[in-house]
């Protein structure tokens, strides 16, 4: 059985996809992460697609020792390797939320998790285990109109 860090899930509304040893730079999924979190789903799909042609940059707000500066925001790179492996985990999670049923266009990334995973022979350098739980949330036009109903 698989474990995830997410304690607080609700499989009514949630969805959940983790993949295990990607050989990605744990330093740049955890950026990543921090840079998607509490976004709409297909919104980041486009932005990791921007960030792969190099168009988009990733703000880098704890490892950023000796990193250069980017056009309207402090430290940031692209990272590219890191961005394809999540595109593919996060159209995993969106295939898991079409499965139950839910609206693509309602998925929004609630929790984010990257970490290092060693495993027991390590050949060829580190690798990172991340883990995407999606939420189904009404857009908010929607819920204005449910509440002038109510009224």
């Amino acid at each position: 059985m698989q474990r995830y860090s997410f304690q607080k899930y609700d499989k009514e509304k949630m969805c959940r996809a983790k993949a295990f040893f990607m050989p990605v730079s744990a330093k740049h999924s955890r950026e990543i992460a921090k840079f998607i979190v509490r976004k709409n789903a297909l919104k980041v799909m486009n932005e990791l697609e921007q960030v792969q042609k190099l168009k988009l940059v990733v703000p880098f707000t704890r490892f950023k020792k000796d990193m250069g500066h980017k056009r309207g925001i402090a430290a940031g790179r692209y990272p590219v390797k890191a961005s394809k492996y999540i595109a593919e985990l996060l159209k995993n999670a969106l295939a898991n939320a079409k499965q139950k049923g839910f609206a693509e266009q309602d998925m929004v990334i609630t929790h984010v998790n990257a970490s290092l995973s060693l495993p027991k022979e390590r050949r060829r350098g580190k690798f990172t285990t991340f883990e995407i739980v999606l939420e189904n949330a009404p857009a908010k036009k929607e819920k204005k109109q449910e509440k002038v109903e109510k009224k």
